[in-house]
């Protein structure tokens, strides 16, 4: 049971009238299966799908990460109480609970969409697009000799929100310049 609506004692009426003052009687829970509730925006719920695999991490259980996989995705959009834009509501049951987590907890989703093995990826800030085109600024030499650095034109593959793979014209080892983002799409010019 995890909530109670009434006391030892109280008088309740079985059948219909199911409810005190419009609040259940009990809550009862299954807690041998959790499931978390994602809202997506509808960029990230066209990469989901039902089946797909899924890790959480929560605030209140630092350094644990449980597995999850995705049993449902909505068919369309809600609109929250209070929010302006839509999201899709999408369910991941947890694949072992231990106890530890319990229902209302929240926790931080990160659905798997790919995976590749052996990958060379460089941070989403060392590329630099120029039209359809990819670039990189590998660095020659080393502290002793002068650093120069080259504009390299690379094929990049999969990503991230962190990460970027390079398909070729990048070496693993190399090193490159990481750049910060530019403000500049967020300056409004006057």
């Amino acid at each position: 049971m995890i909530a109670r609506g009434i006391e030892p004692g109280e008088v309740v009426v079985p059948g219909v009238q199911s409810t005190f003052e419009g609040k259940p009687l009990l809550t009862i829970a299954d807690l041998s299966v959790l499931l978390v509730r994602i809202n997506l925006n509808q960029i990230d719920v066209a990469k989901v799908t039902v089946g797909r695999k899924a890790s959480l991490t929560l605030d209140a259980l630092p350094g644990k990460t449980y597995a999850a996989t995705v049993t449902r995705v909505a068919p369309a959009s809600t609109k929250l109480p209070g929010k302006e834009q839509e999201v899709f509501p999408v369910e991941a049951q947890l694949e072992a609970p231990d106890g530890a987590v319990l229902p209302g907890m929240t926790a931080d989703v990160r659905v798997r969409l790919d995976r590749k093995d052996d990958a060379l990826v460089v941070p989403l800030e060392a590329i630099a697009k120029e039209g359809a085109k990819s670039f990189v600024s590998r660095v020659h030499g080393d502290a002793k000799r002068a650093e120069r650095t080259e504009k390299v034109e690379v094929t990049t593959g999969l990503r991230s929100d962190r990460e970027i793979e390079i398909v070729s014209g990048l070496e693993e080892g190399a090193r490159v310049i990481v750049r910060p983002p530019s403000a500049a799409e967020n300056e409004k010019k006057l």
